[in-house]
């Protein structure tokens, strides 16, 4: 896209005019493992110009995936039958993406992916990413093969080394597994409403060294270090004076937690930016990930950031917090305090959030994805 330049150099987008697209909207058909509200905000954005059908595909339990497949040829010999323009967009790739992508080849329709973290990735040591799972990888594969586009939060989820996961498992991204992919590929970055997330009190007002950390996969140890709330965890026990905060921690399984981590199991959207807003710092340790618009949220509500230094983190963090080069407690220490001394220039706060929320705005992410459709229909 001819936006993608100015993405991966982290420029600011200008205005557009929306009445240049095209008036008549494209049939779509979506298709996802389950609603999150990354996806709610994807559909509404379709839906804003486009005529959206969706269905999801439940396959946590494995025993409902071949009846999740016939009911997915169902929905579609039902719904395109009569359409003679239409798209298959499919939420990540793996078991759910096959049939929907095998359905639009033949019959001369685009299909387009578009991928999570896990699509991108294979840890074997940890047990995650589908292209080290025996099965799941064919489906991710044959999917990939057969798609039109993909869309990525980061350039980084096609190709990246990713030195702070170690050496062992340093190579990522999608063309590391299939280099040949005869996709097109489309960097999108997610994006955010800065109307909610916002600052709404002082920075200086809240605790001093409180930190939040989002992380709603908590049910195992796997999940834990994959998202890094281990880490988070342990950073406790040596910053005893902080204060730590994690949103969706309630499955948390650890023999002993610090006084000083307090957990929280769900947060509304709307009452996100409130917590945001309680605290000073905002930290994510993920081994992997895309483009995370929690950290986002948090930095247009203020938070200083301190991340790992994976994927699109250090490009959206730029020079406004800390980077841990290294999974590691002397990188990850010296991380926080690099933030907590950045922390105390005056109108720092301010700084981050006018300059995350004017470089990814949900308006950015609607007119890109907009752009797509108009252009692959």
């Amino acid at each position: 896209m001819e936006l993608l330049d100015d993405f991966l150099s982290g420029d600011e987008v200008d205005d557009w005019d929306e009445s240049s697209l095209n008036d008549k909207p494209v049939r779509i058909f979506y298709f996802y493992t389950h609603a999150t509200s990354s996806i709610q905000k994807d559909l509404e954005i379709l839906r804003s110009r486009h005529s959206v059908n969706d269905l999801s595909f439940p396959s946590r339990e494995k025993w409902k995936i071949p009846f999740l497949f016939i009911e997915q040829l169902f929905f579609l010999i039902k719904n395109t039958f009569f359409e003679n323009r239409y798209i298959i967009i499919v939420q990540s790739a793996g078991y759910h993406s096959l049939i929907p992508c095998i359905w639009a080849k033949p019959s001369g329709h685009k299909s387009i992916i578009l991928v999570e973290d896990s699509d991108c990735v294979a840890f074997p040591s940890l047990g995650y990413g589908h292209f080290q799972n025996f099965l799941m990888k064919h489906f991710t594969r044959w999917s990939f093969q057969l798609v039109n586009a993909v869309v990525a939060g980061h350039k980084s989820m096609f190709l990246r080394d990713n030195a702070y996961a170690g050496t062992e498992q340093s190579r990522q991204g999608i063309l590391n597994f299939i280099p040949n992919a005869p996709f097109e590929i489309n960097v999108i970055p997610g994006g955010f409403d800065p109307s909610l997330f916002r600052i709404n009190s002082s920075y200086m007002a809240r605790r001093p060294l409180s930190f939040i950390c989002i992380s709603d996969s908590n049910s195992t140890p796997v999940l834990q270090k994959i998202n890094g709330t281990d880490l988070v965890i342990e950073l406790a026990k040596r910053f005893t004076r902080a204060i730590f905060t994690i949103v969706g921690g309630k499955k948390l399984k650890v023999s002993e937690l610090p006084p000083n981590v307090k957990i929280l199991d769900f947060v509304s959207r709307q009452d996100l930016p409130s917590q945001f807003n309680r605290h000073r710092f905002y930290i994510q340790l993920s081994i992997t990930e895309g483009f995370p618009n929690a950290l986002c949220e948090a930095m247009a509500c203020g938070c200083v950031p301190v991340v790992s230094e994976v994927a699109g983190m250090p490009e959206i963090v730029q020079s406004f917090g800390g980077i841990a080069g290294k999974m590691d407690s002397n990188s990850i220490d010296e991380a926080v305090r690099d933030a907590v001394r950045k922390s105390e220039r005056p109108g720092m706060s301010v700084e981050i959030s006018r300059s995350v929320s004017k470089r990814y705005p949900l308006e950015r992410r609607r007119r890109e994805l907009l752009l797509l459709i108009e252009n692959i229909a």
